[in-house]
């Protein structure tokens, strides 16, 4: 429990200081990992996976559900294509649901 809140932290420091981020779920990753002591732009995409795999950097999943969760909570830290992504989410299911009637 306690690493969930470390991220969340994390996640939302970033979110607060880093406007790029709030827009762009790689761009916050980035930020977040290296605010952890690993930057990116350094190292092999098999060298994250296996960092990620062992659990000594943060899974791609609970950055982006932190950010999202956090986005949700916080206006202020929404981007400006929050508002654009959620009418796409709600076209998205009603075409599914549209589709599963059939």
């Amino acid at each position: 429990m306690a690493k969930i809140i470390n991220y969340k932290n994390l996640v939302k420091s970033v979110l607060e200081e880093k406007i790029s981020a709030r827009d762009s779920y790689p761009i916050c990753y980035h930020y977040c990992i290296t605010r952890l002591g690993y930057d990116s732009r350094e190292m092999t995409a098999h060298k994250m996976l296996s960092l990620i795999k062992d659990h000594v950097l943060p899974s791609f999943e609970t950055i982006h559900r932190t950010r999202r969760l956090i986005m949700e909570q916080n206006p202020k830290l929404r981007g400006t294509d929050y508002d654009k992504n959620q009418s796409l989410a709600t076209e998205i299911k009603q075409e599914m649901l549209n589709e599963h009637k059939q």
